[in-house]
């Protein structure tokens, strides 16, 4: 005679299995229904919420448990860089401004990476990039930062004039000498912002 499994023995879950997910000391339980409406009591194959008799032997289930795998190592990558502690940002229009330029950089790099396949760690870390180069591209685009940056230059330059003409009055220069140096000082800053000869090529 078949003897049927106690109380405690169907309320206490499935056993542990090798491929069972364990978070938190708990065993991830597959998330499908059975014909009578109970829950599955089989564990959920590892990066999915269903066993393998509810879906998780499709090839399409597989390529979705690989891609939150994926996800799973970027998130746990991001979590040991990230540092809560780190020093406040005080030029956030320079910030800015240099972390689209990284994150162009780093589009590149990871397009030329691309195999194809669209499923894999390389893919899924460039349509990441791609979209936080987007949404700072945006966040450039609304703040107007270009002309943000042009007004204080513009601040620095006239900051900078002031000193100039303040050690020229120090300096006790002569009509001529002071009329050759508000043109020779300028023609100087200039020529800092030009390319040198050579470069660039």
């Amino acid at each position: 005679m078949t003897q049927r499994p106690s109380e405690e023995a169907m309320q206490s879950g499935p056993p542990e299995r090798p491929h069972a997910i364990v978070r938190d000391g708990h065993v991830r339980q597959c998330a499908a229904r059975t014909r009578s409406g109970a829950r599955c009591r089989s564990f959920a194959v590892e990066g999915m919420r269903v066993c393998r008799m509810h879906g998780g032997s499709s090839p399409q289930a597989r390529a979705a448990a690989a891609r939150r795998r994926a996800e799973a190592q970027a998130e746990a990558l991001l979590a040991v860089v990230w540092d809560p502690e780190a020093a406040p940002v005080t030029n956030p229009v320079e910030a800015l401004l240099l972390l689209a330029g990284k994150l162009r950089h780093a589009t590149d790099v990871l397009g030329a990476r691309l195999d194809g396949e669209l499923d894999g760690t390389t893919a899924l870390a460039w349509v990441r990039v791609m979209r936080e180069l987007r949404q700072a591209l945006e966040g450039i685009e609304r703040l107007d930062l270009h002309s943000k940056q042009i007004a204080i230059a513009e601040d620095q330059g006239r900051l900078l004039a002031g000193v100039v003409r303040a050690v020229l009055d120090r300096l006790g220069l002569s009509d001529e000498q002071r009329a050759l140096s508000l043109v020779v000082v300028p023609q100087e800053f200039r020529a800092l912002g030009e390319p040198q000869s050579g470069q660039g090529r």
